[in-house]
């Protein structure tokens, strides 16, 4: 065999097996790019639906629905492949559940008030979510029921003649939400990971009254301007957001000073648009333009007047 043909013979074997080798992943199993291979196993959370006073700036405090007690509530994590069982134990006056985005369940696991999977008031509701390759990201949980008028379970939905409408958006306005991470078995952990829930806090559930001009309050995390978190990091360092728009309204995310490449744009970009309950990650390397103290917020700029803003703190390594 001449060498010119060896070398086609090479290449033509070399190709066969990238293309197995890429069939075995690119479904949706648990086997992994790189050869990483992952036993699924079974993850348990339990949370708590518990009133508590929640204070979102000095001064500014509200009756706020939580889970365990803080807003967003614990983070759920998963490696594709993972069960995840969450018991939910109600404590507050009212109907409450848990509805995942992102992950697999039977109609059980719904958390919507026609499939009837939720907990009543001091009462407990068990779900089970799946995974594979095609949840992994960034996802969100929340309440889908709870709402200020006490419930029983005498209540069929139906008040003379009119249909109640039994789905609510209170407990998520309340501040019943979270996150829940999926990651890929091969993932490679970035330096630093925030996550940022973009949320309004409207005066008709918080009971909140903003001052002449704002018709209500913004912010991230539970929290709005003085108090949104400040993110730390390290000149260098690569740094992983995971942005979660929990709120009813569009949220355009601006990182001063950063730049980050869009896939979905194929561009770089330092701006993002976030739709109601939709949700974007990416990557920057802190301090691309030196140290300092880097503003985050919303541009739309009502939301950044009503409170929108926070600081990325980047420190010379």
């Amino acid at each position: 065999m001449r060498a010119s043909t060896k070398v086609l013979a090479a290449l033509l074997a070399a190709i066969a097996v990238g293309v197995t080798a890429g069939a075995v992943w690119v479904g949706i199993g648990n086997a992994a790019p790189g050869g990483v291979s992952y036993k699924p196993t079974t993850r348990y959370y339990t949370l708590e639906a518990v009133e508590v006073d929640w204070e979102i700036a000095p001064g500014l405090t509200y009756k706020a629905w939580t889970y365990n007690g803080t807003i967003p509530g614990p983070q759920i994590e998963a490696i594709a492949g993972d069960t995840v069982v969450v018991t939910l134990i109600n404590k507050l006056d009212t109907i409450a559940s848990l509805h995942v985005h992102g992950l697999g369940y039977a109609i059980t696991s719904d958390g919507s008030y026609e499939s009837g999977a939720y907990a009543m008031s001091g009462e407990s509701y068990t779900y089970t979510f799946t995974s594979d390759r095609r949840a992994i990201g960034t996802w969100m949980y929340h309440d889908h029921v709870a709402r200020s008028e006490a419930m029983d379970n005498s209540m069929e939905g139906m008040v003379g003649d009119e249909e109640m409408f039994m789905n609510s958006i209170e407990g998520i306005e309340k501040g019943l939400y979270g996150a829940i991470i999926v990651r890929a078995p091969e993932e490679r952990r970035t330096d630093r990971e925030y996550i940022l829930f973009m949320d309004e806090y409207m005066p008709e559930y918080s009971g909140l009254t903003p001052p002449a001009g704002m018709e209500m309050y913004a912010g991230f995390n539970g929290k709005t301007w003085p108090d949104n978190p400040t993110l730390l990091a390290y000149v260098g360092e690569t740094v992983r957001f995971r942005l979660i728009n929990i709120g009813t309204e569009s949220h355009t995310f601006h990182l001063h000073g950063h730049k980050w490449f869009d896939s979905a744009t194929n561009r770089w970009v330092d701006t993002k648009q976030v739709g109601p309950f939709e949700t974007y990650t990416f990557d920057v390397t802190a301090g691309e333009n030196g140290p300092g103290e880097w503003l985050y917020h919303c541009h739309d700029l009502m939301h950044l007047i009503e409170g929108m803003e926070g600081m990325f703190m980047v420190e010379a390594a």
